[in-house]
């Protein structure tokens, strides 16, 4: 009898022990290759990213090279929240341009799926529009199919394919396919290096555009082992290279510099 009574215990000690580890799993880890794309149910996340852009561009007249540049200055603010494990919504609710003059910008609202969630293999569908606020802007909308590939715990690719268009005349599109290679050192600081390759569909040769950049950011563990707050710089080039340009292939003369802070609440 006693023997029983312990054989049970022990069945029911290791079913709570393989319980609780899927709960871990399935959870918001701090380490960012192992989470998921969607916030859980009921997870908020506060967004706040400062971007300064800057461009350099030089002219020859007469013999004489002048070269001139211009920075600008813009704060996004906004949120998601996970309405289901796998089912996300969100919005950037205040685009605001701080410089050269101030101006508020148009706002945007997303929604994300997850439909694969495999230990390697994650995929998603997701959908964004761009609400035209600003004087002379147009609607514009975009479509993403998400992909992850962990190849271990502290490693990952993430890619997709992306088209985005405004409703312009004729209409504005876009086709990107970004790579970032994201690699965690522990699991509060990463480091990612971005790249990819993007294209207007109207001229795809001509407006070819391979991005360069690099990220690194630090996480901030709270209760169970779940993040409280993200703060992530990055620089990059949008268009470092341009094989379709008549010009130079190489262009560093437009550079982005920002940095966000992601604040979590699960619910």
């Amino acid at each position: 009898m006693k023997s029983r009574v312990v054989l049970g215990a022990c069945l029911m000690m290791s079913t709570l022990a393989m319980a609780g580890e899927a709960a871990a799993q399935s959870g918001y880890p701090v380490r960012l290759v192992l989470r998921p794309q969607t916030l859980p149910a009921r997870g908020l996340r506060l967004d706040g990213e400062l971007r300064i852009a800057g461009i350099s561009a030089c002219a020859t007249f007469a013999g004489t090279t002048r070269c001139e540049s211009a920075t600008a200055t813009a704060l996004h603010l906004g949120a998601g929240i996970g309405v289901l494990d796998q089912f996300e919504i969100g919005a950037n609710v205040l685009p605001l341009q701080l410089s050269p003059e101030f101006a508020y910008g148009n706002p945007s609202v997303y929604g994300r799926i997850q439909f694969l969630r495999g230990s390697d293999v994650q995929l998603a569908a997701q959908a964004q529009v761009v609400i035209p606020v600003r004087d002379g802007s147009k609607l514009g909308f975009s479509l993403g199919l998400p992909l992850w590939y962990n190849f271990t715990d502290l490693l990952q690719l993430q890619t997709g394919l992306f088209y985005s268009a405004t409703l312009t005349d004729p209409v504005n599109q876009n086709l990107n396919i970004p790579l970032r290679l994201n690699f965690n050192l522990n699991d509060n600081v990463h480091i990612a290096g971005l790249t990819g390759v993007g294209f207007n569909l109207d001229a795809p040769g001509n407006s070819l555009a391979i991005p360069l950049g690099i990220e690194g950011g630090y996480a901030l563990a709270g209760i169970n082992n779940r993040p409280v707050l993200d703060v992530v710089a990055s620089f990059q080039f949008p268009t470092f290279l341009t094989p379709g340009s008549s010009g130079d292939v190489v262009n560093p003369d437009l550079w982005v510099a920002s940095l966000a802070g992601r604040f979590y609440l699960f619910l």
